[in-house]
């Protein structure tokens, strides 16, 4: 007749092992006979402290169920391959891309230097405008006031150049200026006319 060695590990039903709450050997094994799964001992842990070490088939099913489930929800969010997708290390990582903030833009530590923001062209466009009157701050105003010549410049220069200088006029052609009242001994300009009454009135005087 063979020789051989016959174990025996603690087993108990759940209400006694949660009664009596023994602590368990490091290694020894604890069967829960109710639940049919077992608790593996530390040498320090009481049994209510220690976890299963083992799932039932429902438990499994349970698992299996859930992982189908998310696995399911991923595949219906997910459209594209994964190719498609970026890796977790390469978010906010130089060479990478940038990540979002909580408003959907990205931070502006990550945009490349000399990218101008938006709150760089507002200051900008506020500078341009400085104290402009609110009838000339954008450029269809300034060109609407230029009437819309595009060689302003030019035509302002040649009106300027048809013009005579406040100094020392060299008028040219027939200049005509205002006639001043009779008698008039102001500094105002002598018109033929102006001459031509006033000699009248001076041979009237001599007669």
């Amino acid at each position: 007749m063979s020789n051989y060695t016959r174990i025996k590990l603690r087993r108990d039903i759940a209400s006694d092992w949660t009664s009596l709450n023994p602590t368990l050997l490091a290694g020894e094994i604890g069967i829960d006979t109710t639940n049919n799964k077992i608790k593996i001992g530390t040498g320090s842990a009481t049994w209510t402290a220690l976890p299963y070490a083992t799932l039932t088939p429902t438990e499994i099913n349970a698992l299996i169920t859930g992982l189908q489930t998310q696995i399911s929800a991923l595949s219906t969010n997910l459209t594209n391959t994964l190719d498609d997708y970026v890796p977790i290390g390469d978010v906010a990582q130089a060479d990478g891309v940038a990540s979002l903030d909580a408003n959907g833009k990205v931070p502006s530590s990550q945009l490349p230097a000399g990218l101008a923001t938006t709150t760089d062209v507002s200051t900008a466009i506020s500078n341009l405008v400085a104290s402009s009157p609110s009838t000339l701050n954008t450029l269809n105003e300034l060109a609407t006031a230029l009437n819309n010549d595009a060689n302003f410049a030019g035509t302002v220069t040649t009106s300027l150049g048809n013009k005579a200088p406040i100094a020392s006029p060299a008028l040219t052609g027939t200049p005509t200026a205002p006639t001043p009242a009779a008698g008039d001994s102001t500094t105002k300009i002598a018109t033929t006319e102006y001459v031509q009454g006033s000699l009248g009135m001076v041979m009237a005087l001599a007669l």
